[in-house]
């Protein structure tokens, strides 16, 4: 398995922890999908979710952020997400698909 493989399994898992009722879980797995999202050029803001969600996960994501703001952003995503029909699962497969995107644009550039 290469590491763009690996880091879309590893994605797909960490941000569905992103719910987790567990904090300490939920913020840990956030900021380690953050890392991989960093390290294949995607932010928070840079895909196509909605706008509110966007600025709760910059939220989350912020280095600025205590670890409570943090938690209190991805509380309020997963009520959103949840109001909207909607899961971290969700979110998850938006990112990973934009980091195919991503990757395939790179392949051709070569």
């Amino acid at each position: 398995m290469n590491d763009r493989t690996n880091d879309h399994t590893k994605l797909m898992k960490l941000i569905a922890l992103a719910g987790s009722d567990n904090d300490a879980e939920a913020i840990a797995s956030f900021r380690k999908a953050t890392h991989i999202l960093g390290r294949n050029g995607i932010s928070w803001t840079g895909t196509s979710i909605p706008d509110h969600l966007k600025e709760l996960l910059a939220l989350a994501a912020s280095e600025a952020a205590s670890d409570a703001e943090a938690i209190a952003a991805l509380h309020h995503a997963t009520r959103i997400l949840t109001r909207n029909g909607k899961s971290w699962t969700d979110i998850a497969i938006s990112f990973s698909d934009a980091m195919k995107k991503r990757a395939g644009k790179s392949a051709g550039k070569r």
